[in-house]
């Protein structure tokens, strides 16, 4: 019908006579009466479309590569023939005993490029890894083998951990989220319990913590506050008892232990015992107390040394007011490290029982040795180097 349409268009009831013109005129009506109804569309303009020619990747199993010098070649077919090898570009394969895969490696002119993947016999995932001119670039993320449920996702850049690393639980809730730079830990680290509750908070620069490493119990209560600055103890160590108590309390400067440090009991969260640091050295009083506050040793150091007093005491019955009394153990002075003046050893629980003086950290002049009643056992005097010049025994009281 629409090559009758375009006839009649063009006859000499619509023309004039003339016979160039007709022809010209009528030919151009034609076609346009073709172009408006669709047949030209469909034939003359219709162009036939190319077919797309996707590139064959060519897989191989892994065992036919040869590596040399860390460039993987396959052999080369001409004519029906193996003729030599090549650099190989395609994926090679390693089959489990029944033919199905357990790994495909991308290869790129004989280096492993592209995507590596791994499955165990029975087909559960593995592994998946991206590689780019033999190093390890790009996303990773392992699984647990029995499950294939992912326990560790993130990146690699030239075979180094790079950006963000998460690592999960096998519930699926994360165990950590670290971040690294050509693998070294830089940035934020946190870790998690399986609860899904935040166990520690950290940042590291260059490998090393820098800044407050912040630690809970798995229910949230505060375990400890560290402070670093490039990997060394600075500023604030506070740890915390189960129960929320403070436990300890410390301080440092540039990692040496500085300024004041208390300890606290776990039950009654009082102070059970203080001492006094200056850059990494015990430097003034140390004292020890009871859960109730009752002081139990007393020790002075200056620059690391014992210097001053020193004052031991243990629990010893009082039969004027029939109970336990705090009583002096031991006691005596120190200088420069060593033993001066009066001294006594053993007054409660008589072990190695006795007194006397001190000169320079040698026993000097008059002292007395009990027995483990506390009775006098022997009496013997020193001279001036330590030596003894006099001795005698005391008779042993029945019982």
């Amino acid at each position: 019908m629409f090559h009758v349409v375009g006839k009649m268009l063009t006859t000499n009831l619509i023309l004039p006579v003339n016979f160039e013109k007709n022809n010209y005129m009528r030919c151009l009506i034609y076609c346009f009466t073709l172009v408006v109804f669709g047949w030209i569309p469909s034939t003359v303009l219709a162009q036939p479309q190319k077919e797309k020619n996707y590139p064959l990747v060519r897989k191989v199993l892994a065992s036919a590569l040869e590596v040399r010098n860390g460039v993987a070649y396959a052999p080369m077919k001409a004519n029906s023939q193996m003729e030599g090898s090549s650099p190989f570009t395609g994926v090679a394969i390693v089959l489990w005993p029944d033919n199905r895969i357990n790994t495909e490696q991308g290869y790129l002119n004989g280096y492993k490029h592209g995507t590596y993947k791994e499955l165990t016999e029975k087909g559960i995932f593995v592994a998946e890894e991206t590689w780019a001119s033999g190093k390890k670039n790009g996303y990773f993320k392992y699984a647990d083998e029995k499950t294939g449920v992912v326990v560790v996702e993130g990146g690699f850049r030239n075979d180094s951990l790079d950006g963000e690393v998460k690592g999960y639980y096998m519930n699926g809730l994360p165990m950590y989220i670290k971040h690294y730079r050509e693998g070294v830990r830089q940035g934020s680290a946190v870790s998690y319990f399986d609860n899904g509750k935040v166990e520690q908070i950290a940042n590291f620069d260059n490998d090393m913590p820098d800044g407050a490493v912040i630690s809970y119990y798995p229910d949230s209560i505060l375990r400890y506050v560290k402070e670093y600055k490039k990997g060394l103890p600075h500023g604030r160590n506070y740890l915390f008892h189960r129960n929320g108590c403070a436990a300890n309390e410390d301080y440092y400067y540039n990692g040496k232990h500085d300024s004041v440090s208390r300890v606290y009991d776990a039950v009654t969260c009082n102070l059970i015992a203080e001492s006094k640091w200056k850059m990494g050295k015990r430097n003034g009083a140390f004292i020890e107390y009871n859960a109730f506050g009752d002081t139990l040793r007393i020790e002075t150091f200056t620059e690391d040394q014992r210097d001053g007093r020193f004052l031991e005491m243990k629990d010893a019955w009082d039969d004027a007011i029939k109970k336990m009394k705090l009583q002096a153990e031991s006691a005596g002075m120190f200088e420069d490290g060593v033993r001066q003046g009066p001294w006594v050893h053993g007054q409660v629980s008589h072990y190695q029982q006795r007194s006397g003086s001190y000169t320079d950290g040698e026993m000097v002049g008059r002292w007395i040795f009990m027995d483990n009643n506390g009775e006098p056992l022997v009496e013997q005097v020193y001279d001036d180097k330590g030596e003894v010049i006099k001795e005698k025994y005391f008779k042993a009281k029945k019982r």
